[in-house]
């Protein structure tokens, strides 16, 4: 039987002959599973995918694809707003391929064509594909290309998801198709899937957890942790290449707004940083392969009632805790506004909510606090404060209204508050690329 490669990897940097540099995140959309599908049926026991994928930074001279055996639950009032690391029901079977240049080569799984994913494997790594596949010298950074899936599972077992809707705006190219046993592969072939073979669209959306591989010179690389805002809820679903995924994914993939940087979204609508620090173990293995975070906790914590001085504490405990593996830089992000309002259209027609207000008790004192630990914690190196550009300059505590409707609920950003968080972060995530890579 073959297992989970992390007990291969476990204290193992990746390190490879001749000095070069450590195996680490290299595609620009490493994505967590959020649900658990229904059982399956004969029907559609066998689920393929094509996803868009992208290299970051710098060239790449070999890749893995990685999956994993869990998912992050919502947070509700049930499980006390728990966003829990649960393993899956099952384990499952997977093969995949990369396909790059209308070539698609077959990725291996420790020598054989499918490997088997544990519920809950923390990481599963493929063996790695070579340049050289495709009569290339490295991989090219920022080259487009698409991983190909399929998962076998038997009946009555249950699939993990990254989202249960389809991404909006639709990612041309991309699909996710079920089939039964008798469904012809789809895995070796290019272009677009299709029905044809005895398959069916799903609006279900699966990816690799991650895009590992070797840079050939120093690559930026980010684990994102936070909430909602930082999830990209109120705008759109997707990966920050379709104008939609929120102002973390959008700016990511567009640093500086030309070039694409790699990443993990780690970060989980309605989690608290209290949930994060008690919930995050499987996630934060994730550290060893990226060496920027960017964290952003906290906006939960007031919703659900718990106190600024007990967020300060976990605030403290999370860049601790993420400060760790191979990150070399940690920078947490500022709380955003959160306003009241009937329509969102108005600065007249907002009332920011308690302790949200200019001065007030949670927001203001928290983003001080957190600016003054610059330094003074040794594993925080930076704090990004983006409400100048989310609210309006006569009215610090309200969101800003001259682009358009900025918000539908008053807390997370709407498209067009995220482009703008985003375009502003951007310019920020080259000052982190550049400084470490250059």
């Amino acid at each position: 039987m073959r297992h989970s490669l992390l007990a291969r990897f476990a204290g193992c940097d990746f390190a490879r002959p001749g000095g070069s540099l450590p195996m680490q995140v290299v595609g620009f959309r490493g994505e967590l599973n959020t649900v658990e599908g229904a059982a399956v049926t004969t029907a559609n026991l066998r689920q393929v995918g094509r996803s868009y994928q992208m290299i970051g930074t710098q060239d790449v001279t070999e890749l893995r694809v990685a999956f994993n055996g869990f998912f992050v639950e919502d947070a509700t009032v049930g499980n006390g707003h728990t966003c829990a690391e649960v393993d899956a029901s099952n384990s499952y079977y997977i093969q995949a391929a990369v396909e790059y240049n209308d070539v698609t080569k077959r990725v291996t799984f420790e020598g054989q064509n499918e490997g088997l994913v544990l519920a809950g494997a923390e990481l599963y790594v493929s063996d790695p594909l070579l340049p050289s596949e495709f009569g290339l010298e490295v991989f090219p950074a920022n080259a487009k290309f698409w991983i190909r899936t399929e998962r076998r599972l038997e009946v009555g077992q249950k699939g993990l998801f990254h989202q249960n809707a389809l991404n909006s705006p639709v990612i041309a190219g991309e699909a996710h198709y079920v089939g039964s046993a008798g469904s012809t592969s789809r895995l070796l072939d290019t272009g677009g899937l299709s029905t044809e073979g005895g398959w069916s669209q799903q609006s279900h959306v699966w990816l690799p957890y991650a895009v590992l591989g070797v840079p050939a010179a120093k690559m930026f690389a980010a684990a994102v942790f936070g909430g909602s805002i930082e999830s990209g809820v109120n705008d759109g679903r997707g990966n920050g290449r379709n104008n939609s995924g929120g102002y973390m994914r959008r700016a990511l993939a567009n640093v500086d707004g030309n070039k694409v940087a790699a990443r993990m979204l780690l970060a989980r609508s309605g989690e608290t940083a209290k949930s994060f620090v008690n919930n995050s173990a499987k996630r934060r293995q994730m550290l060893a392969y990226v060496n920027h975070v960017l964290s952003g906790h906290g906006g939960e914590d007031y919703s659900v009632g718990e106190t600024l001085a007990n967020t300060k504490d976990r605030w403290a405990q999370i860049w601790q805790m993420c400060k760790a593996g191979a990150v070399v830089h940690l920078e947490h992000y500022a709380l955003s506004p959160k306003t009241d309002s009937t329509d969102w259209l108005t600065l007249e027609g907002q009332t920011p909510r308690a302790g949200f207000e200019v001065g007030g008790a949670w927001r203001d004192a928290g983003n001080a606090w957190c600016a003054a630990q610059v330094g003074a914690d040794l594993n925080l190196d930076g704090f990004v404060d983006l409400g100048s550009d989310q609210t309006d300059p006569t009215a610090r505590d309200k969101w800003r209204v001259d682009l358009g409707k900025p918000t539908t609920d008053g807390t997370h950003p709407a498209a067009v508050m995220a482009e703008t968080m985003a375009e502003v972060n951007s310019v920020h995530m080259e000052l982190l690329r550049a400084a470490y890579e250059d």
